[in-house]
């Protein structure tokens, strides 16, 4: 895979979901594989291809079972919610959604965390934090498929904090 542009291969078997408007996201799927994958664009911080190829591995796995496989890659925090919202809503049975990139810890603004921290996923143009991912999920999901939620990121704490949720 290292002499074909990672993103290019990936593209051989999953959507990239920023070539579709967020109101065109189908509003009745069956079953989705949703990866967010960041490899950030800053220098300090990128990550290479290796996440990609990760993608791209499970994708083909998760896809020979009978999902419809997306991808987002790099997005904006904002832009990421807006698909993840749209994910939620218009899957019927099964969403597995995975994000690969880096997560993080940030002061705790409402008080809601025993340890005065919240968990938050990196994105180039900031952070979202636990509460609004769950936000997120309580807002959008469909009350009636399952949601799978994994997450490659190294970071000491869950990134889906949702014990009282």
């Amino acid at each position: 895979m290292s002499s074909i542009d990672p993103i290019r291969r990936l593209k051989e078997i999953a959507r990239d979901v920023q070539q579709i408007p967020v109101q065109n996201v189908p509003r009745s799927m069956d079953k989705v594989f949703l990866i967010c994958i960041n490899t950030y664009k800053s220098f300090q911080i990128n990550t290479g291809s290796s996440p990609i190829m990760d993608a791209f591995n499970l994708a083909r796995i998760i896809k020979q079972r009978g999902y419809q496989v997306f991808f987002i890659y790099n997005p904006h925090a904002s832009i990421f919610m807006q698909y993840f919202g749209a994910f939620l809503e218009g899957t019927d049975n099964h969403l597995i959604f995975m994000y690969i990139g880096r997560a993080t810890g940030v002061q705790d603004l409402n008080g809601d965390e025993t340890d005065g921290v919240d968990e938050a996923l990196v994105f180039d143009d900031g952070v979202i934090i636990d509460d609004d991912l769950v936000n997120c999920l309580v807002h959008f999901k469909n009350p009636n498929s399952r949601l799978t939620l994994v997450t490659d990121a190294a970071y000491k704490d869950t990134i889906w904090d949702m014990q009282e949720k």
